[in-house]
């Protein structure tokens, strides 16, 4: 079976909450975040998945106003050998609501890496991860 999953995420962060000193950094780093699908946190052995596309992608970003804003683009699609097997581990991991709806948010939160925070490099060299502390992410999961 082949499973697509796509995942919207916009995010923005208020301009006063980032020193000024330190925005250009920001932006940088922002506007080019490095997100990633951690398919090595799926048992794919178990479930004999094999994922066919991994594309995660700023497609939008904003920097008028008093927000920054970027909204992150993610598509999977894998080949699953196991799917109710699958569904169910995901289910144990919060990926699927009661009513068996998809949750975009905590799938996101469990195998989507590197766009939650924001890594600027501060006085002392010391990185320093600015947390995005708002984020809308929604998404599907379609089952062929």
């Amino acid at each position: 079976m082949k499973i697509n999953i796509n995942i919207t995420i916009n995010q923005s962060v208020k301009k006063r909450d980032i020193d000024e000193k330190f925005q250009n950094d920001f932006l940088t780093n922002f506007s080019d975040p490095d997100p990633y699908f951690m398919n090595d946190d799926l048992p794919e052995n178990t479930y004999a998945i094999s994922v066919l596309k991994s594309d995660c992608a700023i497609v939008e970003h904003d920097f008028d106003g008093n927000f920054f804003t970027r909204s992150i683009a993610v598509k999977i699609l894998m080949e699953v050998g196991d799917w109710p097997g699958l569904k169910e581990f995901l289910v144990e991991d919060e990926c699927f609501d009661d009513d068996g709806k998809f949750d975009a948010t905590s799938f996101s939160r469990t195998y989507l890496g590197g766009w939650e925070y924001v890594l600027i490099e501060v006085e002392d060299d010391e990185p320093e991860d600015i947390l995005i502390e708002k984020s809308d992410v929604y998404g599907d999961i379609t089952v062929e």
